[in-house]
């Protein structure tokens, strides 16, 4: 190592070249880095989707699910598979183990799909993708007091010219129906002409048709015949003929229906509210997706171009409005990173030029930002983008490479200090440091690798930030000893005229005098009562330990990070009429206004609501104004919002989601409960809900068995087999008239628009309608329904839930801020273990955020105990010594310590994020307690007596003990003062590592010096048992 050092150190040509090449290939990199809002998680899960148009749940199950599933058992390496059923629509979800190919994946599901061959003949085709997870980086609305179609036909072309722009992949259509031609059939019509359904279904397929009937060589040529009469226009299908009568009339679908060229029967409504105007406009919203390779700066510019150019040229009465743009996260984000990284070199430069010389002061900072920019150089062939995740490495990075730079800067101004020069002082002040800050290093890697070889696929991000912290400390270490001390190989001597060199001087020597007249007594005293010194970092580990697993602080798997943007959501029951979601939606609104009128002349709050309305959900988006013009916090005003929207008895489920980063509307407990049959299920979920509700913490509890349905049961009367009638036959003929038959399929603009042959849409919504309704029977004539069949009204199920081939229920609960652990391990501890032996046919697991919680902290704990030994193992090796490891690594517990302390004082609760400072603030630690076991053991290689040497070392040390943790805590500075929302998802970590490198200063500066005089003593009785129990045996024989 010396002589590497040495050889760097004498030819400053090479360092320089070395230091500019670093910085200059990691800005070119940076330009060829992918930018994304979210990094790409390739999950091994594959989707099966089924259409069964006018099925219900129990039959979608029954003949689509359970064949399937079974058939999917056969496929190796499945780990869960999951399903549900809703009215004429089904999905399986397969799951297989970590590391699973996708692509074979995809094939062996689509191979297995392929070979059922019992699905029922009316099912479409089924539809197998990977699942992969693309959402929306923009949104853009398209409102207008316009009809729909125009609406519709406009977003549809906006859509296609969107989706050609520059930097932009895939556009999604929001918000809209699809188009459908009914032939509404009037009943009293059919019964004059004496035709039904099948009359006029028939009579369109075989004359709207576009046929090809072969060609014909003829001597002048090939012809082609084809038939050329599909029909596309209210006329067309008005003009086709059903029949004609015996005297040559013709009866005509415009004799017994009406054509209509509309949507389809959804109810849906979707509308922008100007909170300014009190305008509501309706709405169509186009989603621009994420991609594989996407540039998210670029792509927002583009998009941001075409809506401009656009304005203009809109038909009247419509315009275009940017609702979302996620690349201002990235970008937000990106610019906090620069302004933290900018401002902590600043203030880093100030306090080393405090400290140490102006000389070694800019060139520790100018190595900082070499690491840091060298950081950037292997990202793209590792394949890790700059997103919001990747940039949080970053910010650990700012606070970890500080400490080798000043380490080694420190110690060559050291050697300066003591009478060596030039190259002389920076070859032996950075050799002498060599040893612990490379060891330093390599432990603090080993500390990050555990996450690269976690096996969940939730957890694929955690492995960018590990690449990251690696390369930047790989390279920190290499400007630590190959570039640094060629810079600081000809430091001239202090400048005593200068004023600034004076005031320098003064504060470098006065923290070395402060070291010595107040430091050193501290330390000696200590030294004296070292077990009372020992015990008093113990109990304060235990107290902290005890805060941290009590209710103090709370604790969540990712941080609560408060949004921008408010998402309301309210489902009530299946079958609700939708004037009930109108009225619902109408409340949501009123809110809106109330609590613009709450805020009026004393804060900004909401700055646009966006109401989608779908059947029997609500869903609103309540945009915020910017947190730099506002004061209160998003979960302030959605408390006051849900207050003025009131209760909603009738809601099984309401929720006002502020978070960012996750589905802000999910529940903060979610379960899925297996079971054989309903009645299990339903009874053992029922109990296991009732003991969430006792929990005052606990609210909104919800399951999805409460999705039922009322369902029109309808048994053959007896009479009815008389005259050639069956319940199917029955069945077939009303589904015909409520539910449709569809025809054909009409191409119009790039979609398919279904032909639907049905009821007129008064009479399809009219439970009366039965009573009119006749049945055809085989011989031509019509009864009454209500004669041959009766209707009874029954509780039915609108989704069916199904896990690893049985029933399965999900259950969703909210928990009041900082409640979820306690309430969790509770729940564990006395109520699952009586539960599971009452039901011991009934299964539970987590669902949603939670799924895999377990299994993760399960194996970062192995991993970190694997780690934790190789740490031991290594630093074994490097000092010869099984004790001295043990010292150096006492920091850990304590960086744990410093980092619970933080988050208590700032009243922030413990996430995986938080984890990543307090690794980060270890490492730290480590640094500085391997150099000064290293600096005791050169002392006492010396011949000095052991006290003599950790009163030393602790003297000489303290300086770059004291400016590490002052450079850590004011490099970071930037962040903690930050309020905005990007700043607030990155505090834990820095609350973790600023608090832990500060508390851990005095476990290194007087804990350490302590456990190695206890050591000592320790060594001293062990010497001495030998030699007592031979005297005793002496003792004895005479």
């Amino acid at each position: 190592m010396y002589k590497m050092i040495s050889w760097w150190a004498r030819n400053p040509k090479a360092a320089n070249l070395l230091m500019a090449g670093i910085i200059i290939v990691g800005i070119a990199t940076f330009s060829r880095i992918e930018q994304e809002v979210f990094p790409k998680i390739s999950a091994p899960v594959v989707s099966v989707h089924y259409v069964w148009p006018g099925a219900s749940p129990k039959e979608v199950e029954d003949q689509i699910l359970v064949r399937v599933e079974e058939s999917l058992r056969d496929i190796e390496g499945i780990e869960k598979i999951r399903g549900f059923a809703q009215e004429s629509f089904g999905a399986i979800y397969v799951q297989a183990f970590a590391g699973t190919d996708i692509d074979y994946l995809v094939q062996e599901v689509k191979r297995e799909v392929d070979a059922v061959v019992s699905i029922p003949s009316d099912v479409e085709p089924p539809v197998v993708d990977d699942a992969s997870f693309e959402f929306p980086i923009m949104a853009v609305a398209l409102s207008g007091d316009v009809s729909e179609k125009q609406l519709t036909k406009t977003g549809r072309l906006l859509r296609d010219e969107l989706a050609l722009q520059p930097y932009v992949d895939v556009v999604n259509l929001m918000g809209y129906r699809k188009e459908e031609i009914s032939i509404e059939l009037s009943e009293t019509a059919m019964r004059r002409y004496g035709l039904n359904f099948d009359d006029v279904a028939n009579a369109i397929r075989k004359n709207s048709i576009n046929l090809s009937s072969g060609n014909i060589k003829s001597q002048t040529g090939t012809l082609q015949l084809t038939t050329r009469n599909l029909g596309d226009s209210l006329e067309d299908f008005n003009e086709i003929v059903i029949l004609q009568t015996p005297d040559g009339g013709k009866i005509k679908v415009s004799d017994v229906a009406t054509v209509v060229d509309g949507f389809e029967d959804k109810d849906t409504a979707n509308t922008l509210v100007d909170v300014e105007t009190g305008r509501s406009l309706p709405l169509l919203g186009l989603a621009v997706m994420s991609s594989s390779n996407m540039n998210v700066v670029k792509t927002s510019k583009s998009v941001n171009e075409w809506i401009d150019s656009k304005q203009g040229s809109l038909p009247e009465g419509m315009t275009l409005q940017l609702w979302t743009d996620q690349s201002e996260l990235y970008k937000g984000r990106m610019n906090l990173i620069v302004r933290a990284a900018y401002g902590g070199l600043i203030l880093v430069f100030f306090i080393l030029m405090l400290f140490l010389r102006p000389a070694v002061a800019i060139w520790c900072s100018i190595g900082i930002g070499t690491a840091f920019t060298g950081s950037l150089i292997f990202l793209p062939g590792m394949d890790i983008s700059l997103n919001i995740i990747s940039l949080f490495a970053f910010l650990l990075v700012i606070g970890i490479i500080v400490d080798d730079a000043v380490i080694v800067g420190e110690n060559i101004h050291l050697e300066y200090e003591r009478g060596r020069t030039g190259t002389d002082a920076a070859i032996t002040g950075a050799y002498l440091v060599a040893k612990p800050v490379f060891f330093a290093v390599i432990t603090t890697m080993i500390a990050f690798v555990p996450w690269l070889l976690l096996d969940g696929w939730q957890v694929q991000f955690v492995k960018n930030i590990s690449y990251i912290v690696i390369f930047a400390l790989a390279f920190s270490l290499i400007e630590a000893f190959f570039i640094l001390p060629s810079h600081l190989a000809n430091l001239k001597p202090h400048n005593e005229k200068s004023k600034f060199a004076r005031i320098q001087k003064k504060f470098a020597d006065g923290i070395v005098r402060y070291g010595k007249t107040h430091y050193m007594p501290i330390l000696v005293a200590a030294l004296r009562k070292r077990y009372t010194a020992l015990a008093c970092f113990v109990s304060v580990l235990i107290v902290v330990v005890s805060l941290s697993s009590s209710n103090w602080i709370s604790k969540s798997f990712f941080p609560n990070v408060e949004d921008d943007e408010m998402t309301v959501q309210i489902n009530l029951p299946s079958g609700s009429p939708f004037s009930r979601t109108e009225e619902i939606a109408r409340k949501v609104e009123s809110a809106g206004y109330q609590v613009i009128d709450y805020y009026r002349g004393k804060d900004n709050a909401v700055k646009g609501i966006l109401l989608m309305l779908d059947e029997n959900k609500v869903t609103a988006y309540i945009n915020l104004h910017d947190p730099k013009i506002r004061d209160a916090s998003a979960k302030e005003i959605a408390k006051l919002y849900r207050e003025y929207i009131g209760e909603v008895p009738d809601a099984e489920n309401f929720a006002i989601g502020t978070q960012i980063g996750r589905d802000s509307t999910a529940a903060d407990l979610e379960f899925n409960v297996t079971a054989q049959n309903d009645d299990t299920l339903i009874t053992a979920s029922e109990e296991f809900m009732g003991k969430l509700r006792s929990y005052e913490s606990i609210y909104d509890v919800n399951t999805s068995l409460n999705s039922a349905a009322t369902e029109l049961q309808i048994t053959l009367k007896p009479n009815a087999e008389k005259i050639g009638l069956t319940l199917g036959e029955i069945s077939r003929q009303l589904r015909q008239a409520y539910y449709g038959e569809e025809v054909q399929r009409l191409p119009r603009e790039g979609d398919d628009v279904k032909v639907m042959v049905h009821y007129p849409k008064k009479l399809r919504r009219s439970v009366d309608s039965l009573t009119k309704f006749r049945i055809r029977t085989p011989d031509g004539r019509e009864v009454p329904f209500m004669s041959v069949a009766s209707v009874q009204q029954s509780p039915g199920i609108s989704k069916i839930e199904r896990t690893d081939g049985k029933k399965s229920a999900t259950i969703g609960a909210y928990a009041l801020p900082g409640q979820r652990s306690q309430v969790l391990k509770d729940f564990r501890d006395n109520f699952l273990p009586m539960w599971e032996a009452k039901y011991n046919d009934v299964s539970w697991s987590f669902s949603g955020e939670a799924e895999g919680e377990d299994q993760f902290l399960i194996e970062i704990r192995f991993l970190s105990l694997v780690a934790l030994l190789a740490m031991f193992a290594l630093l074994s090796i490097a000092f010869k010594s099984y004790f001295l490891p043990l010292i150096i690594l006492s920091a850990l517990p304590f960086g744990f310590c410093g980092a619970v302390i933080g988050h208590f004082i700032f009243g922030k609760g413990l996430s995986m994020i938080s984890y990543w400072g307090i690794g980060a603030a270890c490492g730290v630690v480590i640094n500085d307690n391997l150099v000064l076991v290293d600096y005791i053991n050169r002392v006492r290689r010396s011949g000095k007596h052991l006290l003599e040497a950790v009163i030393e070392a602790g003297v000489v040390r303290f300086r770059p003990i004291v400016i590490t943790s002052i450079t850590t805590f004011v490099g970071l500075m930037p962040i903690m003062l930050e309020p905005s929302v990007q700043a607030n998802f990155l505090k834990p970590a820095v609350i973790s590592l600023t608090c832990g490198v500060v508390l851990c200063a005095p476990v290194t500066l007087i804990l350490v010096p302590c456990l190695m005089v206890i050591g000592a003593d320790i060594k001293e009785v062990l010497s001495r048992i030998p030699q007592v129990i031979k005297r005793q045996f002496s003792l004895t024989t005479t």
